[in-house]
């Protein structure tokens, strides 16, 4: 996972694909746009969206900043197992600090 931020009146400078991981990315901050497969996609803040990152893909541009995203990758195709159903209580309260 990865913070970024694209500065005011910037761009991405090229496409970009990946070989093995696909991604999601989590607009934390501002608006701009995402191509992806040849879609222009408006986003803003709480806006989502994904890339597979097959070699076809030609990747996604950003414009309209300043725009802050979490770049989330995980490995194509894979499954998380377990999920909140890996989590299991504890015994006892939390205790806070004053």
């Amino acid at each position: 996972m990865s913070l970024n931020v694209v500065p005011p009146a910037r761009a991405f400078p090229s496409s970009t694909s990946t070989r093995r991981n696909d991604e999601v990315y989590v607009i934390v901050g501002g608006r701009g746009q995402f191509l992806v497969d040849d879609e222009c996609i408006d986003v803003e803040e709480g806006s989502t969206c994904a890339s597979a990152g097959s070699a076809n893909e030609p990747g996604e541009t950003i414009r309209m900043p300043p725009l802050y995203f979490l770049c989330i990758q995980y490995r194509a195709d894979s499954v998380i197992q377990g999920g909140t159903l890996d989590g299991q209580g504890v015994e006892g309260k939390p205790t806070w600090p004053n």
